[in-house]
């Protein structure tokens, strides 16, 4: 997806914050996946350039290594991943470098609205990864029983809200890593997020934060600017790369 020149909130940001939580860290985090073929093309021309389901460059995957050294300072047990290959590659060199479980979750995947957010099926997925479960994904699956390839902004709020309430269920939920796209977290969110660029979603401030009024397009939290979606989130680590 398009990585967007940055808002004005994240403008605000003097300088790149760094993963500076010990471990103990109490709220789950979001990743967006590293760079893509898509991305760099995109990028450049503002057109899509018409790649299904892109790779990973090596410069995103160079991005993925430097978010994965950072991340060794949380408390994380195992990655959430959208089974597109660029979040799945993503996730793979994170967990090589972690020692991480790798969940394949295709609720948090990308809104669709271009050739790189049609996915590959679960059979070549798994021929890939061998050693990850994509048995549970329907064919198809990014379409998600739509008869319209497109998906509206409306169709991804409701993905987020269903992707919510999964999650509340999960004991371990507190030292999970979503690894997602930017349309799914500015919809979850509110916050543009670049490529292997890291979210702490501040699930515990959210009842007091909305009694604040999200409708302003944007709260504060300990400083840092949080957007204006369904779950308030701090940038907690952008790469150098």
């Amino acid at each position: 997806m398009p990585n967007l020149i940055l808002t004005a909130r994240l403008i605000k940001l003097a300088a790149k914050p760094s993963l500076a939580s010990p471990k103990g860290e109490t709220n789950m985090l979001i990743m967006r996946h590293a760079q893509s073929e898509f991305n760099v093309h995109f990028n450049a021309t503002g057109r899509d350039p018409g790649i299904r389901d892109p790779d990973l460059t090596p410069y995103g995957r160079a991005q993925a290594a430097q978010t994965a050294a950072a991340l060794a300072a949380y408390d994380i047990t195992r990655l959430v991943v959208s089974p597109y290959r660029r979040a799945v590659q993503t996730a793979e060199i994170i967990a090589a470098k972690l020692g991480l479980d790798v969940m394949i979750e295709s609720e948090i995947g990308e809104h669709c609205m271009y050739h790189c957010d049609m996915g590959s099926d679960p059979e070549e997925l798994a021929a890939l990864w061998p050693h990850r479960d994509f048995a549970h994904l329907q064919p198809n699956w990014w379409l998600r029983q739509r008869p319209i390839f497109t998906e509206t902004r409306q169709q991804v709020r409701q993905r987020c809200e269903k992707f919510q309430a999964k999650a509340a269920g999960w004991p371990d939920r507190h030292q999970v890593m979503l690894v997602s796209h930017w349309g799914f977290i500015i919809t979850l969110t509110g916050l543009d997020l670049g490529n292997a660029s890291v979210l702490r979603l501040e699930t515990e401030a959210l009842s007091a934060l909305e009694e604040r009024g999200r409708e302003k397009g944007g709260l504060e939290v300990g400083g840092l600017e949080v957007g204006s979606g369904l779950v308030p989130a701090t940038i907690v680590y952008q790469p150098s790369l």
